[in-house]
């Protein structure tokens, strides 16, 4: 483009590729009288754009204004004209809108990690999971895997009882059960969820020592959940409740498992 001098005609050559102006090109325009730019293929950037739809007097300096400046690119825009041309906050603040995205993505998968880990979603998901490759099973299949008489469910807090009292009397029985416990019998260094799960699917029955200790203790709400969903799959009533003393309605939570 030749210099420019003020008060004076300027015509661009016609029918450039691509053509698109700085702002401070835009700027010099306005010292013309007139100038001759259209038919060229414009490149509607966001910064021209805006420029242009500030200045009322460029107007008056563009011969053919505005029928013959048309947008070439970006290809959404292309065919027309650059005084009505609108482009999205998207467009023109990329890198805002990326950054913006990936810090609302990365908010809410933390936000979902926080409530997985409060409402124990893994434990969950991971008793959908059982319950789904139950339901592949054949109903009437052989459980060969089966290693205990009975897996027993109770509160740390009621443990006397049950370990010196209920435990001893049936290991000793003739014929004598065997008894799955959490503190003798899961396997150390192994996930809690899946010794419970595997000691659950690996015993007869479950035996739930029911006592508002009980009811307080969100493992064994678990494993009574757990248990419901055995119950489902395999149509069989494996658990056998044992109340241990009288509960209050008020100490029962609104919960699934003991509704």
């Amino acid at each position: 483009m030749s210099k420019m001098l003020p008060g004076t005609s300027f015509f661009l050559e016609r029918k450039q590729e691509n053509k698109t102006f700085s702002k401070e090109q835009l700027d010099s325009f306005q010292k013309l009288k007139t100038l001759e730019a259209g038919g060229n293929s414009f490149v509607c950037s966001c910064d021209s754009l805006s420029f242009t739809k500030g200045q009322q007097a460029l107007a008056q300096v563009l011969i053919d204004w505005p029928e013959e400046y048309l947008c070439d690119s970006p290809s959404p825009v292309r065919g027309q004209r650059v005084r009505d041309t609108r482009l999205s906050p998207s467009e023109c603040h990329r890198a805002a809108v990326v950054s913006a995205v990936c810090c609302a993505l990365f908010l809410s998968l933390l936000l979902v990690g926080v409530l997985c880990h409060r409402f124990h979603g893994l434990w969950y998901m991971k008793m959908m999971w059982a319950w789904l490759q139950a339901k592949r099973k054949p109903r009437k299949a052989p459980r060969r895997d089966i290693c205990y008489d009975a897996f027993v469910s109770y509160s740390e807090r009621d443990s006397y009882w049950v370990e010196n009292l209920m435990v001893q009397e049936l290991e000793h029985f003739r014929p004598p059960f065997k008894l799955c416990l959490h503190k003798r019998d899961f396997i150390p260094g192994k996930w809690i969820i899946d010794n419970i799960i595997d000691s659950i699917e690996k015993s007869h029955k479950t035996i739930f020592v029911l006592s508002e200790n009980f009811v307080k203790s969100e493992w064994c709400k678990y494993e009574l959940d757990f248990s419901h969903f055995r119950l489902f799959d395999e149509n069989d009533d494996a658990a056998i409740l044992i109340l241990l003393e009288p509960i209050e309605k008020k100490a029962i939570p609104s919960r699934k498992g003991f509704s």
